[in-house]
């Protein structure tokens, strides 16, 4: 299992300690092996190309499901820092962690529509490519920006009630005080980020364009350059 592998390479440094065990749980095994359906839902309902054209298309594709790819593997990866730090395997947890999976399951369709019909739009620019038709109408776009939009809000939520959960268990998990600011500010992040997705479906419907609501969500980075420098001023006064 991946998990196994990865459980003393990466994430982990000096500034958390992992309560993890050595193995992997069966809350986190079926946790992956839902991610690992959403990566196959990404993969598995496009057609072997029987034709250069339509190798070519699938060729044109591959950005969309480069990104597709690498979103849901970082909140994979979110998934998998949760768990190694705080091992938490109760009744909250489990009701959070199944509707986050639920979510990020139901999530992979319109996100593989969406960069799907992006690349669509795009290889019609390009030339020398076989026409592809629209799958979208210039109508229907906002409704799919708020698809993406509540689905990214509702996951970054999900990751901030898990921390928040957490964060009450804190004496219980006799996190230190470095510990406790990374679980309070991970809360922000996530919400914050997350919040995002709703700024983007106000910024779509208000300017009547995707793309001003698709550029709000370079905004991500900005809470997580916030976080880096607040963790670089205070960690030193926060030494246990």
């Amino acid at each position: 299992m991946l998990r196994e592998h990865l459980l003393h390479q990466i994430g982990k440094n000096d500034e958390f300690r992992w309560r993890g065990h050595e193995h992997v749980s069966r809350l986190e095994g079926f946790s992956d092996t839902v991610f690992a359906v959403a990566l196959t839902i990404t993969i598995v309902s496009a057609a072997a190309p029987r034709t250069f054209d339509e190798l070519a298309l699938v060729v044109s594709g591959f950005l969309g499901f480069a990104i597709v790819f690498t979103f849901l593997v970082q909140l994979w990866y979110f998934h998998f820092i949760f768990f190694r730090r705080y091992n938490l395997q109760d009744n909250v947890t489990l009701y959070l962690n199944a509707i986050l999976l639920f979510v990020i399951l139901f999530f992979t369709f319109p996100l593989k529509f969406l960069f799907t019909a992006l690349v669509q739009l795009f290889a019609g620019w390009i030339p020398n490519l076989p026409h592809v038709q629209a799958t979208i109408s210039d109508a229907q776009w906002p409704a799919l920006m708020s698809m993406y939009g509540v689905g990214f809000f509702l996951v970054y939520g999900l990751y901030a009630a898990l921390y928040s959960h957490a964060y009450r268990l804190r004496s219980a998990l006799e996190l230190d005080p470095r510990e406790v600011w990374m679980t309070r500010y991970a809360i922000i992040e996530f919400l914050l980020i997350g919040s995002i997705g709703l700024i983007s479906i106000l910024v779509t419907f208000s300017t009547k364009s995707p793309w001003l609501g698709g550029l709000t969500y370079a905004l991500t980075a900005v809470p997580q350059e916030i976080g880096r420098r607040v963790k670089r001023k205070h960690f030193p006064t926060l030494e246990s």
